[in-house]
């Protein structure tokens, strides 16, 4: 059993609402089952990637080359959209791998696979350092679709939709998936300030004497 390393582009997709899917109507889901994978072996053996594993509705592969793994995913996502259209998400990573007995391992993984989380069907999701691997190629076109902090990951990461005609890019800072959920601070309920309450000034003295006056004129009269 070898063990190697190596920096690869790392992607993964999956059908969205496959188990729906089933659940409606098997024939239908078995035949986009099959269409999701007779596209996704097409485009990689064009764009010479390899597929690692089948897992249930989605893959994971790997490629040599970051510019090489998003033309696949480009291809791959306009094939999904014509008839019969398949509901695809796909992200993609840049990053350091374990290969062992032909499965894949590391923190590399590991982000790609929440990346992809994010997708909506019809997306190619890119991380930032993915993004930035491909930033000289003015064929390919990507926008920001914000910030994320996802689980396990130290910090927030930045995410990159691929914007070219049939694809879907999601609005920015919209996607929910693998992430951390956002801690809302308790705002603690503030008391009235203490105050003083301010009545006139009574001079006694002089009360009592008025007092003496009057029943003095009382008594005169």
């Amino acid at each position: 059993m070898s063990t190697s390393r190596q920096l690869a582009a790392i992607m993964f997709t999956d059908i969205e609402g496959y188990t729906a899917f089933m659940q409606e109507n098997e024939d239908r889901a078995i035949s986009l089952k099959d269409r999701h994978r007779e596209v996704i072996e097409q485009e990689h053996e064009h764009f010479h990637g390899r597929i690692v594993n089948y897992y249930g509705d989605g893959t994971v592969s790997i490629f040599q080359s970051a510019v090489e793994a998003v033309l696949c995913a480009l291809a791959m996502q306009q094939a999904f959209q014509t008839d019969p259209k398949v509901p695809v998400r796909i992200g993609i990573h840049l990053g350091d791998i374990i290969i062992n007995d032909n499965q894949i391992f590391g923190d590399g993984v590991n982000l790609a696979s929440r990346v992809e989380s994010l997708g909506v069907p019809g997306s190619v999701l890119l991380s930032e350092k993915l993004n930035d691997e491909i930033s000289n190629q003015p064929e390919i076109k990507t926008v920001s679709v914000g910030s994320y902090q996802f689980k396990n990951v130290k910090r927030a990461v930045e995410v990159f939709a691929l914007a070219h005609e049939g694809l879907v890019v999601p609005p920015f800072n919209s996607l929910t998936g693998k992430t951390e959920e956002k801690k809302t601070s308790k705002i603690k309920k503030k008391l009235p300030p203490k105050s003083v309450a301010v009545l006139p000034f009574a001079n006694i003295a002089m009360i009592r004497n008025r007092i003496i006056s009057v029943k003095a004129l009382e008594r005169k009269s």
